[in-house]
């Protein structure tokens, strides 16, 4: 997330509406440190701040990276939901002060701070300050076809990415997620609606020739 936020700022101080979508490796940085990031750039973009929450990808990758839970592919979509419980948790606490600062007026301070304790984050006093641009928050984008990644997507997601693929396996996963969010809406009582996008590579190269050869050659690792 660190570049992604470098890059982040130096695009978005050079256009005008361009949204930058920020990749968050949820097992590379705290939550808390992960929402001060995020606000402070759709703060300085004036709202134009997107993340895209990675629970992480490739086991080797996730070695090197030093991963406790790269062989518990469910424990990291657990770690996950309470990534976003968090993240989500400091923005909308944050933005509470700053209401309150704005009208002048005093807080419960059991508001403006976050105490959480759960199986892999344990919290206290936690804050994020100033709050996000966006109301209620930057767009949270994410990906994944397990059924440990539909029920987090159900849950937290306002994007639902896929890759680019034959539309017949796109209709499939759409039908799978919305079948998902029909139950969380049953348990919970809360409707809501994620928006759907595809992420697609796109190849610029001199010539044709030259951009088939360099997918063939993405395609072939």
């Amino acid at each position: 997330m660190h570049r992604c936020v470098v890059l982040s700022s130096a695009i978005t101080s050079h256009t005008k509406i361009l949204k930058p979508l920020i990749a968050v490796r949820t097992c590379l940085i705290a939550p808390v440190l992960a929402a001060r990031m995020a606000a402070s750039l759709d703060y300085i973009s004036n709202g134009r701040a997107l993340l895209n929450i990675v629970k992480g990808g490739a086991t080797n990758d996730l070695k090197a990276t030093g991963d406790p839970l790269a062989n518990a592919h469910d424990e990291r979509y657990e770690r996950t939901v309470e990534f976003l419980q968090i993240i989500k948790g400091v923005w909308e606490n944050s933005r509470i002060e700053y209401q309150s600062i704005m009208a002048d007026t005093e807080t419960d301070q059991g508001q403006q701070k976050m105490n959480f304790k759960g199986t892999y984050y344990e919290l206290e006093e936690a804050a994020s300050f100033p709050p996000p641009v966006q109301s209620p928050h930057p767009p949270i984008y994410f990906a994944g076809s397990s059924p440990a990644a539909r029920k987090v997507a159900a849950e937290f997601a306002d994007v639902y990415l896929f890759w680019a693929e034959p539309l017949e396996w796109v209709e499939e996963q759409i039908k799978e997620l919305e079948h998902v969010r029909g139950q969380l809406s049953e348990q919970t009582g809360v409707k809501r609606r994620p928006r759907y996008g595809m992420r697609a590579q796109v190849l610029v190269r001199d010539t044709e020739e030259a951009a088939w050869k360099a997918a063939w050659q993405i395609i072939s690792k």
